[in-house]
């Protein structure tokens, strides 16, 4: 959920992280930094925004329970910085602040250092400068801060707390802002709302600002029957409306479940039948899931998720338990001579090889497993 970054008034003391990195670079850094280097775009707008952690489990921030989270600001999309400020309100009412930071860049990163920050009196400020005459390399994606806040439900309408609507960043580019190198000049620099301030001396870019991203990525792919107990699969759907819970712990406790979806049977372009599913909200990290359905022998696998989407993953499934015993026999086989012998009408979930027909081909595929042993190799979708 995108933030209400408004322009408003900052307490002066705002200015303090400013005012000390400026005069702390006009004293160290030689004249001949002040040479053009072009290094700010309006092409590649770097990306500021919040993530929020309680006991090491990454959460949405759209949706908090009342409780202590390590939040932490994330800066991406620069791969070279000279000095960041990073200036915020919050509502006291709502949002209690430690007084100490848990985490700044300059902890581990001996290129910044920390111009100090202002963590109190609904005030959150903090500000870095790189020690090197030009700049200092970035990663795509680095966390610049972090402190603990703890956040109390005052409302009446809503069970969780959406930490958006109570933390506002400045928008203000003296308060908010990023530089790319020194070289660019103290004025030029990234800024929220970079437009809205036509009077400001030096030229601006524009940067987004989120307190509470999106929160997480989607797992998205297909269910299919597996044809042999080797794990070969024709690729054709699986029948049925499947089960996928996601959880946090190989041990799949309920202190430690995520999410769930149900498969969704469909017909593609091509007008053949697919099983599709989808999960949503993933941060990175590993997760353990299982997967079942009336009259498929119940499968985990393991989802490890990145920094991107995962798309068309597939999962295939030993889906001829038909008589719901946890293995496959001949009790299994008899069923789908009955649903042949009936032309499949009522007996749609034993069309194994998904030909819109219940037929000796599908009575071969539940053969193949009665004669072995029905298990899963390991599956892991990345």
């Amino acid at each position: 959920m995108k933030t209400n970054i408004k322009k408003h008034n900052m307490n002066i003391a705002f200015g303090f992280i400013v005012f000390c990195a400026m005069m702390l670079l006009f004293i160290i850094l030689p004249a001949s930094v002040f040479a053009e280097t072009g290094t700010l775009s309006p092409d590649t707008p770097p990306y500021v925004y919040c993530t929020y952690e309680q006991d090491g489990i990454a959460v949405d921030g759209n949706k908090l329970s009342d409780g202590t989270y390590d939040v932490k600001i994330h800066l991406s999309g620069m791969k070279n910085g000279s000095v960041f400020q990073f200036t915020a309100t919050y509502d006291s009412t709502v949002v209690e602040v430690a007084s100490t930071p848990s985490y700044l860049i300059s902890d581990d990163n001996s290129e910044f250092d920390s111009m100090g920050s202002i963590l109190s009196d609904g005030n959150i400020v903090f500000g870095f400068v790189s020690t090197n005459d030009d700049c200092s390399a970035l990663g795509d994606d680095v966390v610049i801060a972090a402190v603990p806040m703890t956040f109390t439900n005052n409302s009446d309408v809503k069970d969780y707390v959406d930490a958006a609507e109570y933390i506002t960043v400045s928008a203000n580019p003296n308060y908010t802002f990023a530089q790319a190198d020194y070289g660019d000049g103290y004025s030029d620099a990234y800024a929220p709302e970079s437009d809205a301030y036509p009077d400001y001396n030096g030229n601006l870019y524009p940067m987004n600002c989120d307190v509470t991203p999106d929160f997480g990525h989607d797992v998205s792919g297909s269910i299919v029957v597996m044809t042999s107990p080797s794990g070969n699969t024709n690729n054709k759907a699986a029948y049925g409306s499947y089960t996928i819970n996601v959880y946090t712990d190989e041990q799949r406790t309920e202190d430690s479940f995520v999410t769930s979806t149900t498969s969704v049977m469909s017909v593609d372009d091509a007008e053949n039948k697919i099983n599709t599913f989808a999960l949503t909200g993933l941060v990175p990290g590993t997760y353990y899931a299982t997967v079942s359905y009336d009259y498929a022998i119940e499968r985990n696998i393991t989802i490890t998720v990145a920094d991107n989407d995962i798309t068309a993953a597939v999962i295939p499934m030993i889906a001829c338990d038909f008589n719901k015993d946890t293995s496959i026999s001949g009790d299994d086989k008899r069923i789908v001579v009955l649903g042949s012998a009936a032309s499949g009408e009522g007996y749609e979930y034993c069309d194994l090889n998904a030909d819109g027909a219940v037929s000796g081909d599908d009575a071969r595929i539940v053969v193949m497993f009665a004669a072995s042993k029905a298990s899963y190799d390991p599956l892991d979708i990345r």
